[in-house]
């Protein structure tokens, strides 16, 4: 994709991501590693189907809008088309229930993951509109 964009090798190495468009990856991996499976198992469910719409928006808009290839949207592709775990997620919340999660904890896991997906679109939204002002 970074080439499609117009990006080298080298582009990409001197790349500083920025802490905005950071923030949903480094909320994941805190949640790996503290939060309880349930918690996990909830803000996925509820996060994984807006990130695929979001992937899938932005895919068919590369293609339909500026030509880009089937091979060049295969990353935003492959989240917009994740198979459903409802059932898989909805056990593994029950048994984190069962024995104690805080639902409050459930609830905040989750609504942090929404709160740092919105952050990284509106990061790319506002790099975007940087990079078009000049």
């Amino acid at each position: 994709m970074g080439q499609k964009l117009g990006m080298t090798g080298d582009d990409l190495d001197r790349y500083e991501v920025t802490a905005e468009g950071f923030a949903y990856a480094t909320q994941m991996a805190w949640a790996a590693a503290n939060a309880s499976a349930a918690e996990i198992a909830c803000a996925l469910l509820i996060n994984f189907p807006a990130w695929g719409f979001s992937c899938g928006r932005m895919a068919k808009a590369l293609r339909d809008r500026y030509g880009f290839g089937a091979e060049h949207t295969a990353f935003l592709d492959a989240f917009a088309n994740l198979p459903s775990f409802e059932d898989t997620a909805i056990a593994i919340v029950q048994d984190g229930l069962d024995r104690g999660v805080e639902p409050r904890a459930i609830r905040r896991t989750t609504r942090l993951f929404q709160a740092y997906e919105k952050m990284f679109w509106d990061a790319m939204l506002a790099l975007g509109a940087q990079k078009a002002s000049g």
